[in-house]
């Protein structure tokens, strides 16, 4: 009699467990949200993403692209400056974040969904830490975790409800600067603690592709149809030893070389330098003053990472560029003067704000890396030998055979 009661409890015990990890969950109740540029590369359209998860399954799925659904919000790309309007009004149990170039496996992400009840606070994605205090995230000494959105992430309704409650009550002064998106984010929600922190799931992957990922990253490295050979591209901060030039400056440099002029630089320029750079340096965009409601504030070009200027874009910018001040900051007048006009800045990952030492390793080996910036303990040879010259050899054996067969 009591084995049989002990079994009895044991049974019960088993069938209670089952029932609370288990929710009811249709594709449907998920909204995907592709974080997307104004100018994907070719071949990447809203409509071949949106057949590919509509493939997957029978149901209706959500779909929405932050550069056209979201075309009037200011700093879409930031992600918490959409929450309140459009979002606020469909009916969904998870919102599930990810770039153009992210794969995921709707129905497995289903069924892992189902594990957890919307009506609660989850954050679940790829989680990135820094390796040491870095410039790019205010030099902050705790281990924030924050997604990896190449792999993609996802929100519950209930995180979704305390985001937004967030947005409106933070005071503009406090979201005034976007440095990098996946951060601030994670920053937000974590609430000094006191929110939701991201929870780290390995099936949630960037480029390693294994059969338990239900998402993936991979990176498309085909090539362009238009033909830009390296005479179309100028560096503006690379001279050819075949050019004759002068470089000025407050002190001698032989090793460049410079010639010292008795011209002193500005006190306001160095104090703006300090203060500044702390608070906004990043990969290939910034973001500043954007609001709750997505109708305030600019973007704005990262000058330090290097940045491309087509040839129309110059000769607007020669005509609608005004100098407002000797020390006013020429990436924010910039991106200023850009808002009012139809011409996109366009994020690429490939651009780095600062020396590699400043990123996570899952992140710098999403895509090719064009640049790094040495502002702060970084050293310029070393991230060239490490991540830039493997690409510069390829492309300059490329342009070589491209010279020896047009010989």
């Amino acid at each position: 009699m009591k084995i049989y009661r002990m079994r009895s409890v044991y049974l019960i015990l088993i069938i209670s467990v089952v029932c609370c990890v288990s929710y009811s969950l249709e594709p449907c109740e998920i909204v995907f949200i592709y974080v997307t540029e104004p100018i994907e590369k070719q071949g990447v359209s809203a409509d071949l993403l949106k057949e590919k998860l509509i493939r997957q399954t029978n149901f209706t799925v959500h779909v929405y692209f932050t550069h056209s659904d979201f075309s009037g919000t200011r700093g879409a790309w930031a992600i918490w400056p959409i929450l309140k309007n459009k979002l606020q009004t469909l009916q969904y149990k998870w919102l599930f974040f990810m770039e153009s170039q992210t794969v995921v496996d709707v129905i497995r992400l289903t069924q892992f969904l189902a594990k957890f009840d919307p009506e609660k606070q989850y954050f679940i994605g790829h989680a990135l830490t820094d390796l040491s205090m870095t410039i790019i995230h205010h030099f902050s000494s705790e281990k924030l975790k924050y997604p990896e959105l190449g792999a993609g992430f996802v929100i519950s309704k209930a995180t979704f409800n305390f985001a937004v409650e967030l947005v409106k009550s933070k005071e503009s002064s406090a979201l005034m600067f976007i440095i990098d998106a996946m951060y601030e984010l994670a920053l937000l929600l974590h609430n000094n603690s006191f929110g939701v922190e991201l929870t780290d799931e390995p099936m949630f992957c960037t480029l390693a592709e294994h059969s338990s990922c239900i998402t993936g990253y991979v990176y498309d490295d085909s090539e362009c149809t238009g033909n830009v050979s390296s005479e179309d591209v100028v560096f503006a901060t690379w001279v050819s030893k075949d050019i004759q030039v002068i470089f000025f400056s407050d002190v001698e440099d032989r090793n460049i070389p410079t010639v010292k002029v008795n011209v002193e630089n500005t006190k306001e320029a160095l104090q703006h330098c300090s203060d500044c750079f702390d608070a906004t340096i990043q990969k290939a965009r910034y973001g500043f003053h954007f609001n709750a409601d997505g109708t305030g504030g600019f973007d704005y070009p990262t000058l330090g990472a290097g940045a491309v200027f087509p040839s129309p874009v110059v000769s607007t910018l020669a005509f609608i560029l005004q100098c407002t001040s000797k020390d006013a900051p020429d990436d924010m007048s910039i991106g200023f003067y850009l808002s009012n006009s139809d011409i996109p800045i366009v994020h690429s990952s490939s651009f780095h704000q600062a020396p590699s030492s400043s990123y996570a390793h899952d992140y710098l080996h999403k895509m090719p890396m064009i640049s790094f910036h040495s502002f702060f303990n970084g050293n310029p040879l070393e991230n060239f030998e490490q991540y830039l010259k493997e690409e510069f050899l390829k492309n300059d054996e490329e342009e070589e055979h491209l010279a020896k067969k047009e010989l």
